[in-house]
């Protein structure tokens, strides 16, 4: 997945010289782009992430065994660690009531991100329900309308 990730970043810089560019993962997808942010976080205008856990078996350990979870799960995600190496703008949303990746997870990860503009947990929203919230989508709208304008004024 890291290698696709890199792939996709070089060819948006390719194929998009001069524009602002935003990475936006939600889930499995917010390791991914924190993972990528974390490499990238230089060229990056923001990074916006949806339930993101601190690592991979923290959140298999919130609905399995850990004597299961240490044995069967090698590939870390740890989201909380490389949360600390992003220095653009970011923005994390996360259901109040996901049952999922606890908001919880979501709260560590923002604490760890030095530049973070906003984090935002909507009650009564679980991990599938994101997507069909207004909120969500007017949050993330106001994030790329900020810092676009932060960015556009720093170059």
């Amino acid at each position: 997945i890291a290698l696709s990730a890199d792939s996709l970043f070089a060819w948006v810089e390719r194929e998009f010289p001069g524009n602002p560019v935003y990475i936006c993962g939600w889930s499995l997808g917010a390791a991914v782009a924190i993972k990528t942010a974390a490499k990238y976080s230089e060229k990056l205008a923001g990074l916006i992430i949806l339930s993101p856990w601190t690592s991979l078996p923290d959140c298999a350990k919130f609905h399995y065994p850990d004597f299961l979870v240490n044995w069967l799960i090698k590939e870390q995600y740890n989201s909380s660690a490389d949360a600390e190496k992003i220095n653009c703008p970011a923005l994390l949303i996360h259901g109040a009531d996901d049952r999922m990746i606890p908001a919880d997870q979501g709260k560590i990860v923002a604490g760890n991100l030095p530049a973070l503009k906003q984090e935002v947990y909507l009650e009564g929203l679980g991990h599938n329900e994101l997507f069909g919230h207004s909120l969500v989508w007017e949050n993330m709208l106001q994030f790329i309308r900020e810092t676009s304008v932060d960015s556009s004024s720093t170059h």
